[in-house]
């Protein structure tokens, strides 16, 4: 099912903190003006010498399917030597988010008379990132950090199934089909023994996310018309260019070890494999 072959241009991150430019943290963590991917930098200490220490990081964090309020939202560079802690913090805020993103699929997915089983798999996925919530926020404070608390949801209306589809083919096809990979790959890639016990149950429930991402595009498509099906097919395909960005930087050496995060050429071939599917 899975290809590991993908030819793609990575994204420019639009904002990062530090108060310099894009060329500027460009030129400072090393990377070229032809590579532009979504790294920013920020200044995090000072030597003996007075001069500052430049930290390089992506600007997004990925943790799966997000609601749509949820999908602008980043976070700034982690505290130097705090990394694996504030990663799961930040990954407990997202499993929150998730929650609402499955809520929301779920009660679409009944209003637009979905199969039942696609409705009762949502409502299952909800009870597992419910779970995610306090598994990850019980790491981040195993490592020293309180869990980020998840932004409040704003009303819902049920949207047309084109916007449903959209979303859909974008935070589940693609973002929701990468973080199951990504689990996948710290359940046995990660040093700590804890997180490598966790993230093997978590990837086992985002599996079963990723596939009923999956059913829900099938099913969602065979009720479209050939215009809206070529627009969800461009936005899977943005979607992925995007991914393939926001992965172009390496995670910090501690949360490779410890967290088991891949490096940026291992989460590219991940993205990959998803880009060979969509194109399949």
């Amino acid at each position: 099912m899975w290809s590991l072959e993908f030819t793609g241009d990575p994204v420019t991150c639009a904002g990062f903190s530090g108060g310099g430019t894009l060329a500027q943290c460009v030129a400072l963590c090393g990377r070229s003006d032809q590579d532009t991917a979504p790294i920013s930098c920020t200044e995090f200490s000072l030597t003996d010498g007075g001069a500052s220490t430049v930290d390089c990081y992506a600007c997004t964090l990925n943790g799966g399917r997000r609601p749509a309020y949820f999908a602008s939202l980043g976070f700034g560079p982690p505290p130097a030597g705090r990394e694996v802690g504030s990663h799961f913090a930040r990954v407990a805020c997202m499993e929150a988010g998730s929650v609402e993103a499955f809520r929301w699929l779920r009660d679409e997915l009944f209003a637009h008379r979905a199969p039942k089983r696609l409705v009762r798999a949502a409502a299952r996925a909800i009870r597992d990132e419910l779970r995610h919530v306090r598994v990850t926020s019980a790491l981040a404070r195993r490592f020293g950090e309180a869990p980020i608390a998840s932004r409040p949801a704003p009303a819902r209306v049920v949207r047309p199934l084109m916007d449903m589809a959209l979303e859909n083919a974008v935070e589940g096809c693609v973002r929701e089909t990468y973080s199951a990979l990504e689990c996948l790959w710290q359940a046995e890639a990660a040093d700590d023994p804890v997180v490598r016990a966790e993230m093997k149950r978590i990837a086992r429930d985002e599996m079963r996310h990723l596939a009923l991402s999956w059913d829900v595009h099938a099913w969602v498509m065979s009720r479209l018309r050939a215009p809206a099906r070529t627009r969800v097919r461009a936005a899977q395909r943005s979607a992925v260019a995007e991914l393939l960005g926001e992965v172009a930087v390496d995670p910090q050496g501690s949360l490779v070890r410890t967290a088991g995060l891949p490096r940026s050429a291992q989460s590219r071939a991940l993205v990959a494999a998803i880009a060979t599917r969509i194109a399949a």
